[in-house]
């Protein structure tokens, strides 16, 4: 269990307890009613003159048992805090009537049956809270009073109004201790609501309440067949921001962004600080297009606030950048809902930042342009995706992002259908011999050994020898087994150099390179889109074709924005 569902299950515990305990209440005034009555009406009788009454008084008295447990039976069903108003108050009405009958045709003002009005309080005061309780309780500890005026016999002191007045006073003190009590006892659950589900610093959800409420509306959504749209948020270069000018100030820019969030949503959205300078917007019944636009709207204000200190920024400004996905169309749980709005953010910030990226698969892009038949493709693709997601994170990020620039490169050099499919399976699956290599090998911090080097350099062999049964991807074998072969030759598995290589797996060694050098490794520093074009320029000719490293940074400077003089200064 998530620790962010404990309060919703809490709550759903105590309301559940609330509706058995109204229905006990209502049982017991039914049965005191019935007993009063039957006193009432059949005192000083045997069980001879009840049978002598007739044959029709029994069986109206079994008919009169009968509906109570009817009535007892409908008011569990229909005890819900869900329920109309009408039909809430409207039970009171029935409730109080019946009870104010018992004591008028029970005796009346000599009636021993008035404390029965304590029930209908109770249940006023309990299901409806304290002030309904008090309007319940004044409303018929009146009617006590007047029927003794209009009742009670001509004398000198009217001893029924007295000891009437007596009782209506503690109705109602009975109905404010019960009542204000129970108030007391929401206040304080209110309050622990409060610390459990709202973030100290912001006053937004938290990651616990993130959670629990994505669970709930998804089991909703599920049922309803609705979508649900995700939106992550996170600061720009916050990191630089905390370090120029404290925590405290990063604490003051972390509370307005909070601000700005709570300024501009809809309150049907649920707005989180999901950790850190990262924020969440849950969007129920909302599809992706009109997140889209929603975060685009805040990332744009944001943009627009001014910040204390943002002109000594590297962007001379605090911005946010903002991932999104949507169940049902691309996640199909809440797992997936939140992956996939992550990896969207980690797009829209390795893109130049202030930016909104929605979650987009080069698989699921492909789909549409491949036969019925080929659609074993996808389900094998991503099998052996998923298998090496298991196993090394890194990895499975890196293919994703060589598989998108391949479809960048197979746009610009306008290549047909069939060779941009090839590369772009290329890019995915270039990496899938290291299923087969040991976990301690791909995430050594630490220089590798010569036998773990050599284990390594196997995973191009071992890749083709995972897909070659798979006859439609023929011709993607030659660029795994050929993607780190280098131009001079010194490349593995089989030194071929030049021309002997593959165009498309020249193509993916330089892709596969750069991603290599901007991703986070655990055996080296991530380098700047800046620095990984420079480190591709000296390798032309040596490590990679001169032709395609030209092409590629040709597409990286309008993608990202950069100025050329700046890759070739030292």
């Amino acid at each position: 269990m998530k620790k962010g569902e404990i309060v919703v299950i809490f709550d759903q515990k105590r309301e559940i307890e609330l509706r058995q305990l109204l229905p006990i209440i209502r049982l017991a005034l039914l049965f005191i009613c019935v007993i009063a009555f039957s006193q009432y009406f059949f005192k000083s009788k045997d069980i001879m003159d009840l049978l002598s009454l007739g044959s029709w008084k029994i069986f109206g008295l079994a008919m009169a048992i009968v509906i109570i447990y009817a009535v007892f039976i409908i008011s569990i069903k229909i005890a819900s805090k869900d329920q109309p108003d009408i039909v809430k108050y409207g039970a009171l009405v029935f409730w109080g009537l019946l009870s104010f009958l018992t004591i008028y045709y029970t005796g009346a003002i000599e009636s021993n049956f008035k404390p029965l009005i304590l029930c209908v309080i109770l249940l006023a005061t309990i299901g409806q809270g304290l002030t309904v309780g008090m309007i319940t309780a004044l409303t018929l500890s009146l009617g006590l009073l007047v029927m003794d005026l209009l009742l009670a016999p001509n004398q000198g002191i009217n001893l029924y109004f007295e000891d009437d007045l007596i009782l209506s006073s503690i109705f109602l003190l009975i109905t404010f201790t019960v009542g204000y009590y129970a108030k007391l006892e929401n206040e304080h659950i209110q309050e622990l609501r409060d610390l459990v589900n709202i973030d100290a610093l912001t006053g937004l959800f938290n990651h616990r309440y993130f959670y629990a409420s994505l669970s709930k509306q998804m089991k909703e959504a599920q049922a309803n067949d609705t979508p649900v749209s995700l939106i992550f948020l996170d600061i720009d270069d916050f990191k630089i921001y905390n370090e120029l000018y404290g925590h405290s100030s990063g604490d003051d820019v972390i509370k307005r962004i909070a601000q700005i969030l709570k300024t501009n949503l809809k309150t049907e959205f649920v707005a989180c600080r999901y950790g850190g300078e990262e924020f969440a917007v849950l969007m129920f019944n909302i599809k992706e297009q009109a997140a889209m636009e929603a975060a685009r709207d805040l990332c744009g204000k944001i943009a627009d606030e001014p910040f204390y200190g943002q002109e000594y920024m590297p962007t001379e400004n605090l911005t946010v950048s903002a991932g999104v996905s949507q169940y049902p169309n691309k996640a199909k749980n809440s797992k997936e809902l939140v992956a996939q709005a992550d990896e969207a953010l980690y797009r829209a910030k390795f893109f130049k930042k202030n930016r909104v990226e929605s979650y987009t698969s080069i698989l699921d892009n492909l789909r549409s342009s491949l036969s019925e038949q080929d659609e074993i493709i996808i389900t094998t693709l991503k099998t052996l995706i998923s298998v090496i997601n298991s196993r090394d994170k890194f990895t499975y990020e890196h293919v994703e992002h060589v598989a998108e620039y391949a479809g960048w490169m197979a746009d610009e050099l306008d290549f047909s259908k069939e060779l941009r499919e090839t590369l772009i399976y290329g890019g995915y699956l270039h990496d899938i011999g290291k299923i087969n290599t040991p976990k301690e090998v791909l995430l050594k911090p630490d220089k590798l050994t010569d036998q773990e080097w050599n284990e390594l350099k196997r995973h191009p062999i071992e890749g083709v020898e995972v897909i070659e049964h798979i006859e439609s991807m023929k011709d993607v074998q030659t660029l795994i087994l050929q993607h780190h072969e280098r131009y001079d030759g010194h490349g593995y598995p089989y030194g071929l150099k030049g021309q002997e290589i593959s165009y498309l797996a020249r193509i993916l060694s330089v892709i596969d390179a750069f991603d290599a050098m901007t991703s986070m490794r655990p055996y080296q520093k991530k380098r700047t889109v800046e620095e990984a074009c420079k480190e591709l320029l000296r390798c032309k000719g040596t490590q990679f074709d001169p032709n395609v490293v030209d092409i590629f940074i040709g597409i990286l400077i309008i993608k990202f924005n950069i100025d050329r003089r700046a890759l070739t200064e030292n």
